[in-house]
């Protein structure tokens, strides 16, 4: 590594574990002498708290909302968020001029400097990445990363003083900007030409998650039994890549945590021919968030799949030791040649006639003549016929409507069967009726 390289990373970090203290004592000393820096330290330890509890929910959505917009812009979307945090920083800035508040313009100017430093310190560390040794010692890396923190909160404190003194537009774009600042370094690791030990362990989520999963009980995964169906296990293998002379721990011993949680003991006894029925229809198959790898770096289970028609979405995500991350999807297929579904609301109101559409679907090398049975229920009354007969060919698709009227209040199943010749199908769904 040139030398002037590593001087500049050195001080560069420096430099960005200096901004964030001044900023913070800014912050204090403008928000004391306006007399808001104690409701704005309550706002942030509310926002704290809450966000704490609500983060078993939140933190999934986020990351499927991250995911969805990494999926549209691929790599260039921790450059968008970015741009996103620049443009927010001009206008709070054109503000503070615009209002002539001298604490206000100081601080601004701070994370000005702060975020023109930051992308300095990323090309400088991904530079040093590529030659031989790292200018930043593993203490100035945490030092940055405390840092960091710091300034998110100074950020998040002026915003709630200012919304706490009438300007709210002003207050929540600070706090905002504290947060996409938050998430756009969370995504670094992800831009190859970005990989260096600055983003690794800034972008390390956990640093971040560890508090959550302490008070939250997510930090330890349940034990709970994996759903078992009549469809044939899929393995799955994850790779990591490692160090060679990396130590590896041994292997968790607690079970995976699937989702949804039904266990194989609660699930009801699935009939046998001809009627196989499909009832397990879950949004989310499978989730483990503590996987351990062996010495190669694998992981492989046997994961028997639901009862639903679809294709699997499998997203991986690895970390080695060392900060290195590692992500792929895969897709799943499920499918079978004849199936049916059933199409009706999740909730209908008493005394409500309602008409449960019945899909037939033949993707086999034969015309069907299927029968199509809706089988009776003590909460309901059937007002069409509870057995039609289709006629569909070949890859093609055939429908039967049943009318029926919602007698008793409840939570309740509707199962249909369909049969022909040579194949059958079952389905069957959940149905709330209210009053």
């Amino acid at each position: 590594m040139p030398p002037v390289i590593a001087r500049r990373l050195q001080v560069t970090v420096a430099l960005l574990v200096l901004i964030p203290i001044s900023l913070a004592l800014v912050v204090g000393w403008g928000t004391r002498q306006a007399g808001l820096l104690r409701p704005a330290v309550r706002r942030v330890a509310l926002g704290s708290v809450v966000l704490t509890l609500a983060s078993p929910l939140a933190v999934p959505l986020i990351g499927r909302a991250m995911w969805a917009l990494w999926q549209w812009v691929g790599p260039a979307m921790p450059l968008t968020l970015a741009m996103v945090v620049i443009a927010l920083w001009i206008g709070l800035t054109i503000l503070g001029w615009r209002w002539r508040d001298r604490w206000f313009q100081l601080a601004t100017g701070l994370l000005g400097a702060y975020l023109a430093l930051f992308g300095l310190a990323l090309l400088l560390a991904a530079w040093s990445g590529k030659t031989t040794g790292q200018a930043v010692s593993p203490l100035g890396l945490m030092l940055a990363l405390l840092a960091f923190v710091l300034l998110l909160l100074a950020l998040a404190t002026l915003g709630q003083a200012m919304v706490a003194a009438g300007r709210t537009v002003a207050g929540w774009t600070f706090t905002l900007l504290a947060f996409l600042l938050f998430l756009t370094v969370l995504c670094l690791p992800f831009v190859p030409f970005l990989d260096s030990g600055l983003t690794r362990e800034l972008g390390n989520p956990a640093w971040y998650a560890g508090p959550l999963g302490w008070l939250t009980g997510c930090g330890a995964p349940a034990t709970v039994e994996t759903m078992e169906t009549m469809v044939a296990p899929v393995e799955v293998t994850v790779e990591t890549v490692a160090e060679e002379e990396a130590e590896v721990e041994p292997p968790l011993e607690t079970l995976p945590t699937p989702l949804p949680t039904a266990t194989a003991a609660s699930a009801s006894p699935l009939p046998l021919e001809p009627f196989p029925l499909r009832q397990l229809f879950p949004e989310t198959l499978y989730w483990n968030p503590t996987a351990r790898t062996d010495d190669a770096g694998r992981w492989s289970l046997d994961l028997p799949l639901a009862d639903s028609i679809t294709t699997w979405k499998l997203l991986a995500l690895a970390s080695t030791r060392d900060g290195k991350l590692g992500m792929t999807t895969y897709d799943i297929v499920v499918f079978q040649d004849f199936f049916v579904s059933l199409d009706l609301p999740a909730e209908v109101h008493r005394g409500d006639e309602i008409t449960a559409t019945v899909s037939v679907y033949n993707y086999t090398s034969h015309s069907q003549t299927v029968e199509v049975e809706l089988l009776p229920g003590e909460w309901y009354d059937l007002i069409s016929a509870p057995r039609q007969t289709v006629t569909l060919p070949s890859n093609d698709i055939a429908v039967a409507h049943f009318v029926l009227r919602a007698g008793q209040m409840g939570d309740f199943t509707l199962q249909v069967n369909a049969r022909s010749a040579h194949l059958s199908d079952a389905v069957q769904v959940d149905m709330s009726v209210l009053p």
